[in-house]
């Protein structure tokens, strides 16, 4: 039976130790609000024992099928991806109005998070500081695209490619 996968930008990466189910809303709650149609969601990341808990919408819950969040998939393959590379590396994936970032060194996470964005610049902006913000060289540390799902983010992309090498770069979802 195949997951559906939720892609959603709300969610943040709680160690996993200290994680307690019975207070899964108050750990959403402080960086997120919970909305009246949605319902909190968690999923262990078994390569690094973190716990991913997200909001889901109630409409996607009324069947059988498992349910997976898209960040959870993201992390598990850039900390497959950086397995073949210890150094330095930004990932990303592009949304409508909205990416994921992970940065990993030497197999470890170092962050998980989603940024809004209004239009290619801000997109690009945003990568940038990261890059900045992290220590990341832009000419040892490309940066690698997993998906690219707007005309803003490929935009974003083209603005970026004359800072940053970029590699895996995306092609426009077929969906679009």
């Amino acid at each position: 039976m195949q997951n559906i996968i939720h892609n959603g930008q709300f969610y943040t990466i709680f160690e996993g130790k200290l994680f307690d189910e019975s207070q899964i809303n108050k750990l959403f709650a402080f960086n997120y609000s919970l909305q009246k149609d949605e319902e909190v969601r968690h999923e262990k990341i078994d390569e690094t024992g973190m716990i991913n808990i997200y909001s889901v919408p109630k409409s996607l819950l009324g069947n059988q099928t498992p349910l997976s969040h898209r960040a959870t998939a993201l992390i598990v393959d850039t900390l497959e991806k950086s397995k073949q590379n210890n150094a330095k590396q930004l990932h990303i994936d592009i949304q409508a109005g909205f990416f994921y970032a992970n940065i990993v060194e030497n197999g470890r996470l170092l962050l998980s998070n989603a940024f809004s964005y209004n239009d290619s610049n801000e997109l690009a902006y945003f990568v940038m500081a990261l890059y900045s913000k992290f220590g990341l060289d832009p000419q040892k540390n490309p940066l690698i695209v997993s998906s690219c799902e707007t005309e803003e983010g490929k935009a974003g992309l083209d603005i970026l490619k004359d800072f940053v090498e970029i590699s895996e770069l995306c092609e426009l979802s077929a969906d679009n």
